[in-house]
């Protein structure tokens, strides 16, 4: 890694310790190597590499009970993640009928079916292109 690159990377660091669970495992062993073992980093290594977090509570010298918040945290994502799919179904089931309309009606549903999957195939295409373009500004910016 680029010294400067090491250098912003300490300098966020101090600014707020929490941009460690934004790191890579690169990025979080320069950290260490820079700044030694101090507790955030030591638990983003413990979270990239999927420890539990009775293991990342021994690790960095705490309770479990310490990490209550990220269960509260998956309970949420798991009740948001059922709403989004009766919202996706939703609108899944509104795009299929304004198709079978657009196509004539009584469309037989493997040509419905088709026609979706390529709407789908072509939002991943989009998205991936959108991501590619983001990392190449980022690495822009990083520079």
């Amino acid at each position: 890694m680029l010294p400067v690159r090491k250098y912003v990377l300490v300098e966020n660091y101090k600014l707020d310790s929490s941009m460690v669970y934004g790191c890579t495992a690169e990025e979080l062993q320069v950290l260490v190597a820079e700044m030694g073992e101090l507790e955030p980093i030591i638990d983003a290594i413990n979270v990239l590499s999927g420890a539990s977090i009775e293991q990342r509570a021994r690790d960095i010298g705490c309770s479990p009970s310490d990490f209550w918040y990220e269960e509260e945290e998956k309970r949420k994502i798991l009740r948001e993640g059922q709403t989004q799919e009766e919202a996706l179904f939703s609108a899944l089931d509104q795009y299929v009928m304004v198709l079978d309309e657009e196509m004539g009606y009584d469309v037989p549903r493997e040509q419905l079916k088709a026609k979706v999957l390529n709407f789908v195939d072509g939002y991943f295409v989009d998205t991936a292109q959108a991501a590619d373009d983001d990392e190449v500004i980022q690495g822009v910016v990083d520079l």
